[in-house]
């Protein structure tokens, strides 16, 4: 396994914020785990440091290991923010070949395996920790609001969003805003599979209740693809946007691995 394809290589630069010092970033090689075929992942290992002196790493545990210990005193928390780009020329990758055209416009669908921005960012790359780490960050004087439901929607042929986190246990919201027949089918490994048709503005919910990464597709319009990372704690995972970047928060001082998953890479 590859981490780089003939037409990718994933650049990956982090910097750590907030009361961290960033120690080391090593690749750790490739781990494939539940993910399909077709895409490709990269492990890195990030170890930070709390701000104060005379700081002494707990033996036995690790936040790569799901642990990171308890520090003397208040634990510290930083937040890790890095940017994936493209390196070389974007490559042309071929549209697809589109029906239902009253509904879905070809000028508007292009081939989501690859999408890059102006600045040589790519778009829906997961970023997240394999392990959610054992110390939390402590809770705010006021309760947070209850955080509103992610919907997965059908919009001009396409699925929106494309790559998406999702909780185990958390329930997203499928429904369908174009005026066309249109099939939300999950492929997991671990979870009970999602296969239902929706006519416009009807609505489904969806959860899953086992790690994993996710595709999706509709037996309706080939080209329309997506994919779901399940993991135990959203606050450590996240999407890149459109310019590449993405932010982990909370994470308290120790060793994490960070996993780095994108479809477009190969084997």
């Amino acid at each position: 396994m590859k981490r780089t394809s003939k037409s990718t290589r994933l650049d990956v630069a982090l910097v750590v914020s907030g009361a961290f010092a960033l120690v080391g970033v090593a690749a750790s090689g490739c781990n494939l785990g539940d993910m399909p075929a077709s895409g490709a992942s990269a492990d890195s290992e990030v170890v930070v440091l709390p701000a104060n002196e005379g700081f002494d790493e707990p033996t036995g545990t690790s936040a790569g290991e799901g642990g990171a210990g308890t520090p003397s005193g208040d634990a510290q928390f930083g937040t890790l923010t890095g940017t994936i780009t493209l390196t070389g020329s974007v490559p042309n990758l071929p549209p697809p070949t589109v029906q239902d055209q009253t509904v879905c416009k070809p000028a508007k669908i292009g081939n989501e395996r690859l999408v890059v921005g102006e600045g040589g960012g790519i778009q829906n790359v997961f970023v997240y920790l394999a392990k959610p780490p054992k110390v939390k960050p402590p809770a705010g004087d006021e309760p947070d609001a209850e955080p509103a439901k992610q919907v997965f929607d059908n919009v001009e042929c396409r699925f929106q969003p494309h790559a998406m986190v999702v909780e185990i246990g958390e329930s997203v919201k499928v429904t369908n805003s174009d005026a066309v027949l249109h099939n939300t089918h999950t492929l997991p490994k671990r979870n009970d599979v999602f296969n239902q048709s929706l006519v416009m503005g009807q609505e489904f919910e969806l959860s899953y209740s086992k790690p994993e990464l996710v595709p999706v597709k509709c037996d309706v319009h080939a080209w329309m693809n997506a994919w779901h990372l399940v993991v135990p704690d959203a606050r450590y995972a996240s999407v890149t946007g459109a310019d590449g970047a993405y932010t982990l928060e909370g994470l308290p001082y120790g060793k994490h691995k960070v996993t780095i998953v994108h479809e477009g890479g190969e084997q």
